[in-house]
Parts: structure tokens; sequence; C-alpha cells
């Protein structure tokens, strides 16, 4: 299971997804990098968090989504507080951080309703 980053360090953002280093989860390093970071059991919630990979706006936190209009696509932005629709749009997969990235979801969408 990936693990977040909740808060920013020196090099890394808050949000990058971070993957164990070896047995211990206390030891983690972001992709594609060979810096490990060690967080103390007693302060590794304070600092990450598991998710099942799809990312999750929190509270008031701006999200877009992708939909379809008559035969293209269309980007909308919402900003989530936790409705029956952000849930909804969360467990189809459809709550994504940019507009760009709701709009690669919807082509891909698209294409695969075209086949």
């Amino acid at each position: 299971m990936p693990y977040f980053l909740k808060k920013d360090l020196p090099t890394i953002k808050a949000g990058t997804e971070m993957f164990a280093s070896g047995l211990d989860p206390n030891y983690l390093h972001k992709k594609g990098s060979l810096e490990v970071f060690y967080f103390p059991p007693e302060v590794l919630n304070d600092w990450i968090e598991e998710r099942d990979g799809k990312w999750k706006p929190q509270e008031g936190q701006r999200y877009f989504s992708s939909c379809f209009r008559w035969i293209d696509t269309h980007v909308d932005s919402y900003y989530w507080n936790d409705a029956e629709s952000d849930k909804r749009l969360f467990s189809l997969g459809l709550c994504f951080r940019t507009e760009e990235e709701a709009h690669q979801a919807a082509l891909q969408m698209l294409g695969a309703l075209k086949k």
C-alpha cells in the first residue's frame, strides 16, 4: 500500500507518494530517489498517511472531475465538503488534483468507448 507525505519536507512536498525502503515501514523513500527518510514510530502518523493509491481531496480542497457533454469531454472543478456527490465521484475514481489529469482521464475513457 502506498504512503503519502502529509507535510512538506525540505526537499519533498506534501502529497508526494512514498514507498517503504526494505521491511521497516519507518524508512521511506520517494520513487526514483536514493534519499531515504526515517520517521520514528511515535510521529509516523503525523507525517505519513496510508492510502489505497487514489488521491483524495481534503476538506475544502479544490479538485477536478471529468465528464462527457454530448460527444466531447468536459472538466468541472469542485471543492470537497464530504458530500454524497464528492464521495460518489471519489468512489468512481473521478477526483483529480489538476485539470490536466482530469482531462487526460476523460480522453482515455472516450478512447475506450470508441473501441
